[in-house]
């Protein structure tokens, strides 16, 4: 079973994405916090990390959150074991962490479907 580690500050956001995840056959850990996220990339391997590139600082541009789980992961998104995205209803936010080479999106356009979908073996 593939896994997807979520993390989104917004509790509806969460549960609507654990849930597509969930019916497309992922094993989802949800957390809302970026410390709680940062101690499961830690501690175990999942196949999708998903989050709010701000992550704990909604409303801002921060890109920290998004930029310290790509370094836990970047080995195994390298060897192509892993994705990572970071996504944002800020255009500035997204566009920032473009221009810092952090994978990332703005919500609005964001295709679940495509994105779970294109990961089921």
């Amino acid at each position: 079973m593939k896994t997807l580690l979520l993390g989104f500050h917004d509790p509806r956001v969460l549960r609507s994405l654990s849930r597509h995840a969930t019916d497309k056959g992922y094993e989802v850990s949800a957390v809302l916090k970026k410390s709680e996220m940062l101690v499961l990339a830690r501690e175990k391997e999942f196949d999708l990390y998903l989050m709010d590139i701000n992550l704990d600082n909604p409303y801002s541009t921060d890109t920290e959150p998004l930029r310290e789980i790509c370094e836990i992961v970047a080995p195994r998104v390298q060897a192509g074991l892993a994705k990572v995205l970071g996504l944002s209803g800020n255009f500035n936010t997204v566009d920032l962490a473009k221009s810092q080479g952090l994978p990332a999106e703005d919500k609005f356009r964001f295709n679940r479907d495509e994105f779970f979908g294109g990961q089921n073996e």
